[in-house]
């Protein structure tokens, strides 16, 4: 009762008095489920389950869009790091002429290894130098006189001047103290483009079909083989 002999409530106990009354309580006074150790009704439960799950989708997502970028860089500067070098070596190929003897290094050779003379000689031959590629081959068939290698290089020494019978006598040389089919097969290739030098294409078919018989998978005995028949008219 106030000074005035009314009867007075605090502030809200009416309201709160009318929503006892009705079952309910005013919002005030609620308290969250999660407050005193309740679960959040069923219905956000699953909306918080949902925006979690895809806040995780988005950033596996935004993972994988990070990564595939990234590999396609790194492929990228691969493949173009590769077509810069090849372009290089191509335009150092053309830039250099074909008569510089400079352009062409010549392999150096140990004097006590037999075979470093032949790979000179053969050097030598390439570069049309003759005299030089007799004197290196010399010295090896002087080491290894049956040396089916150097019998066959020194054939194409002679074959490259046009002696093409000093030719075929060391061709004839080589497959004569040669056992190794594959050695033999490109001795008879050689000679038979000796063959072909003189115009005699049967016996230059007939002796790549020899060397066809020792590699039957090399490409460049097939490829020979295949023109030399053509131009037999087989």
């Amino acid at each position: 009762m106030n000074a005035e002999g009314k009867l007075s409530f605090p502030p809200g106990a009416f309201r709160r008095a009318v929503s006892a009354r009705a079952g309910t309580i005013p919002s005030e006074t609620r308290v969250s489920p999660r407050l005193i150790g309740g679960d959040l009704p069923a219905g956000r439960q699953a909306r918080h389950k949902g925006d979690k799950m895809k806040k995780k989708v988005k950033y596996v997502l935004l993972g994988l869009l990070i990564v595939f970028i990234t590999t396609l860089l790194i492929v990228y500067n691969f493949k173009h790091i590769d077509k810069t070098e090849i372009n290089l070596s191509q335009q150092t190929a053309v830039d250099q002429p074909a008569d510089d003897e400079k352009a062409i290094k010549t392999p150096k050779i140990n004097p006590k290894d037999n075979n470093s003379h032949v790979i000179l000689g053969e050097d030598y031959i390439n570069k049309a130098k003759y005299s030089e590629a007799e004197k290196e081959l010399r010295i090896a068939l002087k080491a290894d006189p049956d040396n089916s290698w150097v019998l066959k290089v020194i054939g194409n020494l002679y074959f490259r001047q046009k002696k093409y019978d000093e030719a075929e006598r060391y061709y004839i040389k080589a497959l004569k103290s040669d056992k190794i089919k594959i050695n033999k097969a490109w001795i008879y290739h050689d000679w038979a483009l000796l063959y072909l030098a003189i115009n005699n294409k049967k016996k230059a078919f007939d002796s790549e079909k020899i060397a066809l018989s020792y590699l039957p998978e090399d490409k460049v005995i097939k490829d020979e083989y295949d023109r030399i028949k053509s131009l037999c008219g087989k």
